[in-house]
């Protein structure tokens, strides 16, 4: 062959090498310029998750660490789910193509922040003693938290019934504490194996997904030249044939090395621990209800002012009780009962139900008297006694001392009377007696009270109760009426000393007839007197130990555990001619039965 047409080849070669190159370059070119404004279609999200995994040296155990930086350690199990979600990182990305030509296969990119773009926090392994030690502290006081809650769930329930506002969502909080309750015990006993190891081994452990609508793509970190942003790679081989249909329906991704890659722009924040307050609206008509979310257990579910960003208006708290009712300003104002035939009411009794104090008790009379042998009128001053027709007995009046929500008119029946039998150690009640026996006759539960003296022994006034009143099966438990002054109190020599009488006044009726007492207080007493929580103290025993009846006259139901709620002192009855105490049961009927079944 002529060196001329060795050369003609070599020619041609050149030129079909600078043909394809310079087509190559337009191609290029063009792309960059199609592929360089970024389109919604273009948009996805980038999902990280990365932990760290604890294990025994034989691998039998298994807990999942993650590290909030420069704060809280979150420890789980391996089948926790919410873990998971907690420490999942999501990036805003878009699709993007390789640097020259168009060739996404799967490719997400993002930006990232050189600050919050932190490596995950590692843990030596000889400190995993510490940090188990220190989470087996942390879940076993979320465990009381949890059980005292329950109780006080459990209270609440068997006082309240399905017409009571809200008493749904305590029913609702109840499983939701019991799941987190065996979530903590489950992964106590895991933190306790793991407790009992030899050694450890703490692994990093990483997955991502690409997040496309309802798609979702395992993926894994990619490598890329330009800085300041990661890319990814999805690893399904479903992929391949969605990406396709993409294309049918004129899918365009970004161009990676584009200086805008559009929905990838925006850096993702680190994850940080959960705040203590979380609020999060609840769909209403009309009304700005939310639910708040506490660390450490507490809720909150109801009303809620923005412009006082407190709770306001009707909702329930949980936290060591249960409180449902008024919120002011983030303040609690009590439960405001709504009053019915449905309720168990009661009235206590004592000789001014027979008798009018004062002037208006007496009435004059003329008498004739016989003097010598003729017979003279006299004016004589005689009491009035009023007797109670127990065959009439109905509740007329709720008092008028606070407003209160009766559902229809008041005529409501009347489930228990109390009747004072004694005061001090030599006051008795002359019409005791005979109101015992009528009440009994006439079907009422029936229940017999002392007053309480600070000048007399507890054991002298136990002791005159018991040898006056009456208790027979199907009674209620006698009660304490305590109601001494702050003066009286002093003079007696403090708190601690009326505390330690009245204690043992309780212990001394319960035991000479075999049935626990209860104490009847006022509000502002309970306040005052019985709030240790010193559990040595005979204000924590009294309190944690005898259910109480608190005088309270409100609107607003007493805001601690209570048997009898007094809620006037002027209520009014059918059969009574005098103005009547009126009592109301802390509960149903079923409740009232349950609760007074052995009595």
């Amino acid at each position: 062959m002529s060196r001329f047409h060795i050369l003609m080849r070599i020619s041609r070669k050149y030129i079909y090498i600078t043909v394809i190159a310079v087509l190559m370059a337009i191609a290029a070119a063009v792309s960059r310029m199609y592929y360089s404004s970024p389109a919604p279609s273009a948009a996805v999200t980038v999902e990280e998750q990365q932990y760290l995994l604890l294990t025994d040296e034989e691998g039998h155990d298994t807990l999942r660490v993650f590290v909030y930086p420069g704060k809280d350690t979150l420890v789980a199990t391996a089948g926790d789910s919410l873990f998971l979600r907690r420490i999942t990182r999501k990036r805003q990305a878009s699709w993007v193509n390789r640097l020259w030509l168009p060739s996404c296969f799967g490719l997400a990119a993002c930006h990232t922040d050189s600050m919050e773009e932190r490596r995950l926090a590692a843990i030596p392994a000889d400190a995993v003693p510490k940090l188990l030690r220190q989470e087996l502290a942390n879940l076993n006081t979320l465990q009381r938290k949890y059980c005292m809650l329950l109780s006080e769930i459990d209270y609440y329930m068997h006082s309240h019934d399905m017409q009571d506002e809200g008493f749904d969502v305590v029913i609702r909080h109840r499983e939701k504490v019991l799941h987190k309750q065996d979530s903590v015990s489950t992964l106590t006993a895991a933190i306790q194996r793991l407790c009992r190891a030899k050694g450890f081994r703490v692994e990093n452990q990483s997955a991502y997904s690409i997040v496309y609508g309802k798609e979702r793509f395992k993926a894994k970190e990619s490598v890329t030249l330009r800085k300041g942003y990661k890319v990814f790679r999805t690893t399904d081989d479903g992929a391949r044939l969605f990406f396709r249909q993409f294309k049918a329906d004129g899918f365009r991704p970004v161009y990676l090395g584009a200086d805008d890659i559009g929905y990838g722009e925006t850096p993702s924040k680190a994850l940080s621990a959960p705040a203590d307050t979380v609020i999060r609206r609840i769909p209403s008509r009309g009304q700005n209800l939310v639910a708040i979310y506490c660390k450490g257990g507490g809720y909150y579910e109801g009303e809620y002012s923005d412009s006082l960003k407190a709770r306001h208006g009707f909702g329930i708290g949980f936290d060591s009780h249960v409180r449902a009712g008024k919120w002011e300003n983030g303040v609690f104002k009590g439960e405001q009962p709504v009053y019915s035939a449905n309720h168990i009411y009661g009235i206590d009794i004592s000789r001014w139900q027979h008798e009018l104090s004062g002037k208006k008790g007496y009435r004059t009379v003329v008498k004739k008297v016989k003097r010598g042998k003729r017979w003279r009128k006299i004016r004589v001053r005689q009491k009035i006694v009023y007797p109670i027709q127990w065959d009439r007995l109905r509740i007329t009046s709720l008092g008028t001392m606070s407003k209160k929500k009766v559902n229809g008119p008041v005529d409501f029946p009347i489930s228990f009377v109390y009747i004072k039998s004694t005061e001090s150690t030599s006051i008795k009640n002359d019409y005791y007696r005979n109101d015992y026996a009528q009440a009994r006759r006439h079907g009422y539960k029936v229940g017999s009270y002392h007053f309480f003296s600070t000048k007399r022994s507890a054991s002298a006034q136990a002791a005159y109760f018991i040898s006056n009143s009456r208790y027979s099966s199907g009674d209620l438990p006698p009660v304490l009426d305590l109601e001494p002054t702050e003066a009286q109190i002093r003079a007696m020599g403090g708190e601690k000393v009326l505390l330690r009488m009245a204690r043992q006044w309780l212990e001394t009726v319960e035991k000479r007839w075999g049935v626990r007492p209860i104490l009847y207080v006022s509000q502002s007493f309970i306040n005052r007197h019985l709030s240790s929580t010193d559990v040595k103290t005979d204000a924590w025993h009294i309190k944690t130990n005898y259910n109480i009846w608190i005088a309270r006259y409100g609107e607003y139901k007493p805001d601690v555990h209570l048997i009898f709620w007094q809620l006037s002192p002027d209520g009014r009855v059918a059969g009574i001619k005098t103005p009547v105490d009126i009592n109301i049961f802390n509960g149903y009927a079923t409740a009232f039965k349950k609760t007074f079944a052995k009595e």
